[in-house]
């Protein structure tokens, strides 16, 4: 979708991983968990479009998830 290089940095795939696992939690569907995980980080990257010139680090897209979880992104 065109955020691919926000998401190519170092620990990218640890936030993925742990979104997850706290999703499969609420969710008791790794499949849905999963799915629901990487839509997660696309809709935090968007939030972060600004930053195209570099990725983006863990914590500038984590700190969007409580924001985007509430309103179910």
């Amino acid at each position: 979708e065109g955020n691919a290089p926000l998401l190519s940095t170092g620990g990218s795939g640890d936030l993925l991983a742990g979104a997850i696992a706290g999703l499969v939690s609420q969710t008791n569907s790794l499949l849905e968990a999963a799915i629901l995980a990487v839509n997660l980080m696309i809709a935090a990257a968007r939030k972060n479009s600004f930053l195209m010139d570099r990725g983006m680090l863990p914590s500038e897209l984590s700190q969007h998830f409580p924001y985007l979880l509430k309103r179910k992104f």
